[in-house]
């Protein structure tokens, strides 16, 4: 049995690790605002966004909680997910610029301003939108 320090991330801890960062940039959170809603330092959350660390069951339903989604989807599964659901992107191929606007969005507490801004990216998408 190797030493315990020489222990390799598996692939379920690094892909839990990239859902659970996905999720949490999406949500417009820091790591260290996950950490405080967990009662965890910000360096456990970086250890286990980088498999370096598991993620005890009740903690992953915890963040499945903060998260607003399931432990399911943060473990990869989509077969609960429908047909819809499933041909969508994942947050992880969400762009730093498409996050910094959702988070932006996201800030906007006014909802006619929030009507304003989707209006104009409408307006501005049209000419490369195709209708179907």
């Amino acid at each position: 049995m190797p030493p315990k320090g020489d222990r390799q991330p598996q692939e379920i801890d690094l892909l839990i690790g990239r859902q659970v960062r996905a999720f949490r940039k999406a949500a417009g959170l820091t790591m260290k605002d996950l950490a405080a809603s967990l009662r965890i330092t910000h360096q456990q959350v970086q250890k286990y966004e980088t498999g370096a660390n598991r993620i005890p069951a009740a903690s992953l339903n915890k963040i499945a909680k903060l998260l607003d989604t399931t432990e399911s989807i943060l473990c990869g599964e989509t077969s609960n997910l429908g047909f819809a659901e499933q041909k969508q992107q994942p947050f992880g191929s969400v762009g730093n610029d498409e996050q910094r606007l959702l988070k932006a969005f996201r800030a906007i507490t006014s909802p006619a301003a929030q009507k304003a801004l989707l209006d104009l990216a409408d307006q501005m998408a049209a000419p490369n939108i195709k209708e179907k």
